[in-house]
Formats: structure tokens, C-alpha cells, sequence
């Protein structure tokens, strides 16, 4: 998906070229396909500055699909945490002599976020064949009734 997005940001480029632009122009008689995707983009997005409605749509289509692509390659990367990998660890915690019911429980959407802190664990999804076997518990950071 890379190559489409700088294909778009390049023929963006080429277009302001021919239209007459002396930064496209240079751009491309120095670099042509050489140019870095930085360097494309950084042009795109100084033309939307400037007003171009034309720019301003590729680099929304460029910049959703990026969201889509890292989003996916995170996912794919990731392995949920079990319910038994969480035990596991409270228990080997326990084992060490730490008294679990004075442990407080928090939550971070990533190693550098703030810390939330977690009100109460529940119940989440079940399968949907019989809606019977438990697949996900949450917790939750505010569990006030609303």
C-alpha cells in the first residue's frame, strides 16, 4: 500500500509540475523517483496549507490508509492477554509473599499513557452459538451506573 500512497503524493507532485509550480518542478528534474515519501508528503501537505483542496483529499485517502495499515500490522502483532496468563501472574505474585487484596489494579492504553485507574472487573462477551461459554471479561475504569 506504500507504493500506491507515493505513487498518488508523486503524480500530485508531477501535476503541480506541469501546471507550472517552480518547487515541483525542481523537486522532480533533481530527484524524480528518488524522492523519499517524507519529501512528497511534506510537499502534498504544504500545498493543502496554502489551500488546495486537491491535496488535502490525497493526503486524507494517504494518511486513513496509513491509520488502516499500522492499525492492522498492530493487531496482527499483538496476542491478547488470557484470563489464565492474568492468574498466573497474581498467583506468582502471591507466591512471592506480596497480599493481593492490597495491590490496586491499573490501566495504561500504552507503556507511555497516563495510568487510569480500574474501578471493577466484569463479565464481557460469550460465544455466539449458545451464548453460554464465557470468551472476554473487562475492566472497567468507571463502573458508576449512569
Amino acid at each position: 500500500m506504500e507504493d500506491k500512497n507515493y505513487n498518488a503524493l508523486y503524480d500530485f507532485v508531477d501535476q503541480q509540475m506541469i501546471e507550472g509550480d517552480e518547487v515541483a518542478k525542481k523537486m522532480i528534474e533533481e530527484k524524480g523517483y528518488s524522492l523519499t515519501y517524507d519529501e512528497l508528503h511534506n510537499f502534498v501537505d504544504e500545498k493543502m496549507i496554502e489551500g488546495d483542496e486537491e491535496a488535502e483529499k490525497i493526503l486524507a485517502k494517504v494518511n486513513q490508509q496509513t491509520l488502516t495499515n499500522k492499525t492492522r500490522e498492530r493487531t496482527i502483532k499483538m496476542k491478547q492477554l488470557t484470563a489464565k496468563k492474568l492468574l498466573d501472574f497474581l498467583l506468582e505474585l502471591q507466591k512471592q509473599g506480596n497480599d493481593l487484596s492490597k495491590i490496586k489494579v491499573n490501566h495504561r492504553a500504552d507503556r507511555d499513557a497516563d495510568v487510569e485507574v480500574v474501578d471493577d472487573v466484569e463479565e464481557d462477551l460469550f460465544d455466539s452459538e449458545t451464548n453460554s461459554v464465557l470468551e472476554s471479561i473487562v475492566i472497567i475504569n468507571d463502573a458508576r451506573e449512569i
